[in-house]
């Protein structure tokens, strides 16, 4: 039931049919929410407005996973226009801009909980207008030489042609996309057709207590 929640909370904030940075560090988030909101990797939303700006962190109040929440800004987050897909500095953040929030899956107990971002888009004048972020866990080849992607979270197939990204070969596991696109089928996970995306640069992550570096999900040797 959760999981058809928040799918449909995916739904909301990403389709285009009739109805339907640089500053703090990060900190340590002992609560993991991934499995209690049925998610099968770890990518949260919430869509609403910034409350504050504090010490490189942002409030964002609203609807999604959280209705409120304190996210961490990196300087490996990327802040998007959700129309043109442009980046825009931590500056430009101002009280009562309304964006996108995706973060998680850690997040305190505290009220209200705190959490890493993973990027934030500046919703367009049009709310169905805005691009969506989502990280690929899948990708799978058509015959047409299309590519479909299945995001981290099962929750959409997109299918993404060479119009769109011209070198589909650079697309895999781990890669992350803002994607727009017109409609969405009502399936699980919700299908659509991209009619633009853009390639995010990849996140270089290190494990201090092993010394091993993973870029896009993989081990580097």
């Amino acid at each position: 039931m959760k999981k058809l929640l928040l799918s449909l909370l995916a739904v909301v904030f990403s389709l285009n049919i009739g109805i339907v940075s640089a500053m703090a560090g990060s900190m340590e988030l002992p609560q993991d929410d991934s499995e209690s909101f049925g998610l099968k990797d770890n990518i949260l939303i919430t869509s609403g407005e910034i409350k504050s700006i504090e010490n490189g962190r942002i409030r964002v109040t609203g609807d999604g996973n959280y209705d409120d929440i304190i996210l961490n800004m990196s300087a490996t987050v990327p802040i998007l226009n959700g129309e043109t897909g442009q980046d825009v500095p931590f500056k430009d953040l101002k009280k009562g801009k309304k964006v996108v929030a995706y973060y998680g899956p850690f997040v305190t107990r505290s009220l209200p909980p705190q959490g890493n971002a993973v990027a934030v888009v500046i919703q367009a004048e049009e709310p169905l207008d805005t691009g969506i972020y989502l990280e690929v866990g899948k990708v799978l080849p058509n015959n047409d030489d299309s590519i479909r992607v299945l995001s981290t979270n099962e929750d959409q197939l997109i299918t993404l042609g060479k119009d769109v990204i011209t070198r589909l070969d650079s697309i895999q596991e781990g890669t992350r996309l803002v994607v727009w696109y017109k409609m969405m089928a009502m399936s699980m996970p919700g299908q659509a057709t991209a009619v633009k995306a853009i390639v995010l640069p990849p996140v270089m992550k290190v494990h201090l207590g092993t010394g091993v570096i993973v870029l896009q999900g993989k081990e580097l040797p």
